[in-house]
């Protein structure tokens, strides 16, 4: 999921890839997991379509989630809960008389309102690693554990000139610092983003790219302290995270900067990287 807003606020990075010649690829397996959910068909396809322009790939799967993140990782399974039983209710309704003599238009809007409900409702379950892993084996498809989260290893890896591309819709491997990220979408297109480009229009770089983070909230940060736009501002003009507590408390609390203090300690899922 990543940075609140930063998608958007990036919104005019994004191009197609121009890239003929194959390359070192990494996929977020989750990423494409949730992309194509049941659509195991077009999840094959697109993973066919790929190693047809000659890239060579590796799926990184999350092994858990940071311990930071469990705020974020229980909204999403609460979503998902209640997803399910909007399904299942409306399900039910779709069997009853009533349902009947609805016009065939009516019919139509709670079939569609019962799809975006079963596709909110849908998660990853081992089988679907599973078939994954089997799938990446008969494909000659590189396979990885990550350490804990995909994103870190991701990064780590186009950092180190592992990967030349990330694949993942997941803004945080923007602030991670990976040169190339393809976000990709169902119908086997992507869109491409310079991590050169990005630190360049952000104007922002080492320390500050995770001020900026905690500022617009993230998942080991869920609340916002102001939008996207603002905290780059802030952090352009006043220089810190530190400054701005100064100017405004009341916005950058002293408990924000213990915990901003605490993201970025050792052994902590932000520890600076060596």
């Amino acid at each position: 999921m990543g940075v609140r807003g930063l998608m958007t606020y990036c919104s005019g990075l994004k191009r197609p890839p121009n890239r003929p010649r194959p390359s070192r690829i990494g996929i977020d397996a989750f990423c494409i997991l949730y992309l194509f959910r049941a659509d195991t068909a077009g999840l094959e396809s697109y993973l066919h379509s790929l190693l047809s322009h000659g890239h060579t790939l590796t799926l990184v799967v999350d092994r858990r989630a940071v311990k930071e993140k469990q705020e974020t990782v229980d909204a999403r399974r609460a979503g998902r809960a209640a997803a399910a039983e909007a399904a299942d209710a409306l399900a039910e309704f779709t069997a009853t008389p009533d349902y009947a003599e609805l016009s065939k238009a009516e019919q139509a809007v709670i079939q569609h309102k019962l799809s975006l409900q079963q596709r909110d409702a849908w998660r990853v379950s081992g089988t679907h690693i599973r078939a994954l892993a089997a799938l990446a084996s008969t494909l000659g498809i590189g396979w990885r554990m990550a350490d804990a989260e995909a994103d870190e290893t991701l990064a780590a890896m186009s950092r180190a000139g592992e990967v030349e591309i990330v694949i993942s819709s997941d803004s945080d491997l923007l602030i991670l610092g990976v040169n190339t990220l393809w976000l990709p979408s169902a119908n086997g297109s992507h869109m491409e983003i310079s991590g050169l480009e990005f630190r360049r229009f952000l104007g922002l770089a080492g320390e500050r790219v995770y001020e900026l983070a905690f500022l617009a909230g993230c998942d080991v940060h869920p609340r916002s302290i102001v939008p996207v736009p603002m905290a780059v501002s802030w952090l352009r003009f006043y220089g810190s995270l530190e400054k701005i507590h100064e100017r405004f408390p009341d916005k950058v609390t002293e408990s924000d900067m213990i915990e901003y203090t605490a993201l970025r300690a050792p052994g902590a899922c932000w520890a600076p990287v060596i």
